[in-house]
């Protein structure tokens, strides 16, 4: 058990076991027992695994521990959106907002990028726009703009439409549209069909 660094009986060293004393260390087997997603659990449990917990890493679990029956904030997943580069137009507070939203999935689970979704806002014409957030795997959102991602997650495809419509470019591969239809749906005859 880790316990303040004057009443170790190491004098401080760290322990990586769940006893102190011959008692059982509730926060410790919590720690050891964890099998949830939250990455900074996850890593202290790395960490006590190969070299003990240091004070703050031992309070911060105990924090954790005490907030761990409240449910989280329900998130954003955008994962939810279709594979790949897709761009997006919905209305923001005062005007028309346009995104490109990379939801990469390459199935490769060495790739280190694979699961991630990466949002930037469109400005003045470059496709590849100024970043607002990202989601890591087994997260939420983290960024600006959420009621904007809330409003094409709510319906992707005239999102998608709507970027076509307004840019003239597919909603779905962002290549040039030339042709009346695929202008007036805002996604090209392949997406379309996908």
């Amino acid at each position: 058990m880790l316990t303040p660094m004057a009443n170790r009986p190491d004098n401080g060293a760290m322990n990586t076991t769940t006893t102190f004393n011959g008692t059982t260390d509730k926060v410790l087997v919590w720690l050891e027992a964890y099998s949830g997603s939250n990455d900074f659990v996850r890593s202290v449990q790395s960490a006590h695994a190969h070299y003990g917990l240091s004070d703050k890493q031992y309070s911060a679990i105990e924090r954790f521990m005490g907030r761990e029956g409240q449910p989280e904030p329900a998130g954003i997943d955008l994962r939810a959106l279709p594979e790949g580069s897709t761009f997006h137009a919905v209305e923001g507070s005062s005007q028309l907002a346009f995104y490109r939203v990379d939801n990469i999935v390459t199935g490769k689970l060495t790739d280190r990028w694979n699961g991630w979704v990466f949002v930037n806002q469109v400005i003045g014409g470059s496709k590849r726009g100024e970043k607002r957030g990202s989601q890591r795997p087994g997260s939420s959102y983290r960024g600006t703009h959420e009621p904007m991602m809330q409003a094409i997650l709510q319906d992707p495809r005239a999102s998608m439409a709507r970027y076509g419509q307004e840019i003239g470019s597919c909603g779905m591969c962002g290549k040039v549209l030339t042709d009346e239809l695929s202008r007036e749906r805002g996604i090209g005859p392949i997406c379309w069909e996908k």
